[in-house]
């Protein structure tokens, strides 16, 4: 009779641990997906770094360009008035 009572301890507890492993299981599982979604998170992230830093870069650029515009459409005032005055 102890035998038995030993026995049908062992098997619930075989059971009991059976069903934490996969309760575990699970839980990693979960974190797994978790850490991929966050991987693609942080994947996206540096893509809109860079394009930032493209964009930054791009509009430095056209500022440059704007500014020599500038300066040029103020030499071509300064050449109509003199032309004018003549």
């Amino acid at each position: 009779r102890a035998e038995a009572t030993a026995r049908a301890e062992a098997e619930a507890a075989r059971r009991e641990g059976q069903e934490q492993v996969r309760v575990l299981e699970g839980e990693c599982e979960r974190l797994r997906r978790h850490v991929d979604e966050l991987s693609g998170t942080a994947e996206a992230a540096q893509a809109a770094d860079k394009e930032r830093d493209r964009a930054a870069a791009k509009a430095s650029e056209l500022s440059a360009e704007c500014s020599r515009l500038e300066a040029d459409a103020a030499a071509l005032r300064g050449e109509v008035a003199a032309a004018e005055r003549r």
